[in-house]
């Protein structure tokens, strides 16, 4: 775990150079990237409609009304941007998508999922654009304010359980939210010697053992099963197709039972037990490998609104890449360049630029 956390910050800070002379840069093209916004945010309430009517978050959620919640992701994120670098084109069109296109993250943060990752995601990307836009003079208390939201939230972590129950299944005796004990749940999270407290390194601790004593590795096969599962459902391609490209291994992760024994029934597994599983002891490889990735993309979101829209779209599933699984962050990547490649293609073009600078920071100058 050290050594892929060493790694991953190794990649992602290292220092880069854009020599793009020749080639040229992808970038939105102004011209067009307004209707991309509209059907993005469009797209995003759809699923609000079907999730209103589930009782269960968890269990069978639709993989196509999950792609749909990303696309309102994205236009939430590509609103903000072209608001800070472009305020002045079609200024009341993208302040109303801003704000329609985010009513769908906070409805899903809290209203159905509870979700840790939700109010992150939106918190960073209203506290990426009031530090580099309009307000960039306050930078310093937006960080500040920011720095307290997310203690606030590590706090309120500790009672997501209760959080949950209260919201999404109404079970008989849940509490009223504002009666659940949060200190004492934020305390238990740290000091408790019951597992069933299990912290997610905890958990990715326990399989990587498992896995590492009974040598039980998948090679990289969970990788490509992970995007079998997210872009081909069974509902429409059918069990047999599903079954057939996947690829077959004997591991925990295809073990449900024994998973939930070892774990207690807690089922974050994080990424370090995904690399693990994958490449035991050289499971620092693909950190490394993402950490340059996402360098690289910092370092073209200078000179490009569309690398600037795919950066921010991957910092916000960082923690849960960590924390959770490296489907957070393949799947991010998977469905902006192989999905949405034909429609975001369209939206696009070569920005021939004669350039060549040091990456360090994320910047957003307002150079066409």
């Amino acid at each position: 775990m050290i050594s892929s956390q060493v790694a991953f910050n190794y990649g992602f800070n290292t220092r880069s150079t854009i020599s793009k002379s020749s080639l040229g840069i992808k970038d939105f093209s102004l011209k067009r990237v307004h209707y991309l916004i509209v059907f993005f945010t469009i797209a995003g309430l759809i699923p609000m409609f079907f999730y209103q009517s589930l009782t269960t978050v968890y269990g069978g959620v639709n993989v196509i009304l999950g792609i749909f919640r990303s696309l309102g992701t994205f236009g939430f994120i590509i609103s903000l941007i072209h608001l800070e670098k472009y305020p002045k084109i079609h200024r009341k069109l993208i302040l109303l998508c801003t704000i329609v296109s985010g009513i769908p993250l906070f409805f899903f943060a809290y209203f159905v999922k509870g979700s840790r990752e939700g109010l992150f995601a939106l918190a960073l990307f209203i506290a990426l654009f009031l530090s580099t836009g309009i307000l960039r003079k306050y930078s310093r208390m937006v960080s500040i304010s920011f720095f307290l939201v997310f203690l606030l939230g590590s706090f309120v972590a500790g009672s997501i359980t209760d959080i949950r129950r209260t919201n999404n299944y109404k079970e008989e005796g849940a509490s009223d939210i504002t009666q659940i004990e949060y200190l004492s749940n934020f305390v238990n999270s740290i000091v408790s010697k019951d597992i069933t407290n299990g912290m997610d390194l905890g958990n990715g601790a326990i399989l990587i053992d498992h896995v590492s004593a009974n040598s039980t590795y998948d090679y990289g096969a969970g990788f490509w099963n992970g995007f079998i599962y997210n872009y081909f459902p069974s509902r429409y391609f059918g069990d047999d197709f599903k079954n057939a490209v996947y690829i077959k291994f004997s591991n925990i992760s295809s073990n449900e039972a024994l998973e939930k024994r070892l774990t207690r029934g807690i089922s974050t597994r994080t990424g370090f037990f995904d690399a693990f599983r994958s490449f035991s002891v050289f499971a620092f490889i693909p950190f490394l490998f993402f950490g340059i990735l996402l360098n690289s993309f910092q370092s073209k979101s200078k000179l490009s609104m569309f690398y600037l829209f795919v950066y921010v779209s991957c910092l916000a599933v960082i923690p849960n890449m960590l924390t959770h699984s490296f489907q957070y962050l393949l799947g991010r990547l998977e469905l902006i360049f192989i999905i949405l490649f034909p429609i975001l293609y369209f939206f696009t073009h070569q920005k021939k630029r004669n350039v060549k600078m040091k990456a360090s920071t994320l910047h957003t100058s307002r150079q066409a």
